[in-house]
């Protein structure tokens, strides 16, 4: 997991107490942290100083870091012996990035390194802005690309390199040329046709004990209506991820089994982009029932107002997700409530960090469904310029946290959106963005 992501794991009882909801980590000081450059946050060590909250960390740690190892399996053991044979593998289908990172734990010894990426649509500008402990915060955005390159290039065999979500063709980022010629070797999760590279397609599980287990793990019910609840699982074909959205709908009381199982059943969605779809899912037609049937689980709940605005906005957000309490701040929002609504209802996901996000079946359906504008989005996107004009101030903290730092750093993930706000500003209002 990314560096962020260990600490919230590890100090989770310290981000659960109410007293810090507004502390955030980002990569740039967490990385300080792990490296020896800065001490420790003060509200950390000061927690962790009290008896009780030492004893929540040593059962934090056994109970969060300690089953994150997990045993070996076919499909990793797979994946080891394609990456031995063609140092270059692609993973499409189902479960690919949960699989990619079960791959990263299990063979960890047999790395040198393992490095992550999060491939934001840029592979160009994701290695420039990858944090190495020898940059110099003086540097340019190419002299520090020129420094990374040139140490990704001196790799060899014994790293590994994950570049996660890489969803487009080799025509549109015309970079991986220039990455595939590392000497590492890179694991890549993709959504995208790429038949001319070595790739590893994930079937859905075909086990109904397993995926009646699944759905049992959010629907307490299902053992009550398991002949209909089995049908569900089969007219959705099997996918893990309408299955989990199906049981979460049912868990909610918004529609009953049978009512469920006619809907999906008869309903067809009709989606405008079916043969974008076709292209982008994998290259297999069949892919594109999977967002049918999802679309149509969409479309079964009933979302207030608000919590269509909320969808809408998110779909600008990164696969990596945002802080919920940041999110809300920029749309305004009083509370955290719609968005709690709509984590439990399983449209939006979220993580240990109190991040949110958008699965990105979810999210082309949002896209198609709500059809984001500058007009219908100004009020994230009026906050943004508002945080862009501060660009590089420098923001003291509490008298008792020395961990002082500019909204350069803090907001570096924003620089996408931003620009893209600079661009929108100068279009029609009414323009809509997919």
């Amino acid at each position: 997991m990314s560096q962020p992501d260990f600490l919230y794991e590890l100090f989770e009882d310290f981000m659960d107490d109410p007293t810090n909801q507004d502390f955030s980590m980002d990569n740039g000081l967490v990385c300080r942290w792990m490296t020896g450059q800065a001490k420790i946050s003060p509200k950390i060590s000061a927690y962790y100083s009290k008896p009780s909250n030492q004893e929540k960390l040593a059962h934090t740690i056994h109970q969060n870091l300690l089953p994150l190892m997990s045993d070996c399996n076919m499909a990793i053991q797979d994946i080891y012996t394609m990456l031995e044979k063609n140092r270059h593998v692609f993973l499409c289908g189902i479960g690919k990035n949960e699989l990619a990172k079960a791959y990263a734990k299990q063979y960890i010894k047999h790395y040198t390194n393992i490095i992550y990426v999060e491939y934001t649509g840029n592979l160009h500008q994701d290695i420039t802005d990858m944090d190495f402990i020898d940059d110099f915060p003086e540097s340019t955005e190419q002299e520090r690309f020129q420094r990374h390159n040139r140490f990704l290039r001196s790799l060899k065999s014994d790293t590994l390199l994950i570049i996660d979500n890489f969803n487009v063709t080799a025509t549109q980022d015309s970079f991986l040329s220039v990455v595939l010629k590392y000497r590492c070797q890179i694991l890549f999760t993709t959504r995208s046709k790429l038949d001319e590279y070595c790739t590893l397609p994930l079937k859905e599980i075909e086990d109904m004990s397993a995926l009646f287990q699944l759905a049992s793990v959010f629907y307490s019910e299902a053992d009550t209506y398991r002949a209909t609840v089995e049908k569900i699982i089969e007219t959705v074909h099997s996918h893990t991820f309408a299955v989990e959205l199906a049981a979460k709908l049912l868990k909610n009381g918004i529609s009953t089994p049978d009512q469920l199982l006619t809907r999906l059943q008869v309903e067809k969605a009709s989606f405008h982009n079916e043969d974008k779809i076709k292209i982008i899912k994998d290259g297999q037609s069949s892919k594109a029932t999977y967002y049918s049937h999802i679309h149509t689980l969409f479309s079964l709940y009933t979302l207030s107002l608000e919590q269509q605005d909320i969808m809408c906005n998110m779909c600008f957000l990164p696969s990596t997700g945002i802080s919920a309490r940041i999110f809300a701040k920029w749309l305004e929002l009083p509370t955290l409530n719609e968005i709690n609504d709509l984590i439990e209802t399983g449209f939006v996901q979220t993580t240990k960090r109190r991040t949110i996000s958008l699965h990105p079946m979810i999210q082309e359906i949002t896209l198609s469904e709500t059809k984001p504008s500058v007009t219908r989005c100004h009020i994230l996107l009026d906050s943004l310029q508002k945080l862009s004009l501060m660009h590089g101030i420098e923001v003291d903290y509490k008298d008792d946290d020395k961990d002082n730092h500019s909204l350069t750093e803090k907001w570096k993930s924003l620089i996408p959106m931003l620009t893209a706000l600079c661009m929108w500003r100068e279009e029609p209002r009414d323009k809509t963005y997919s």
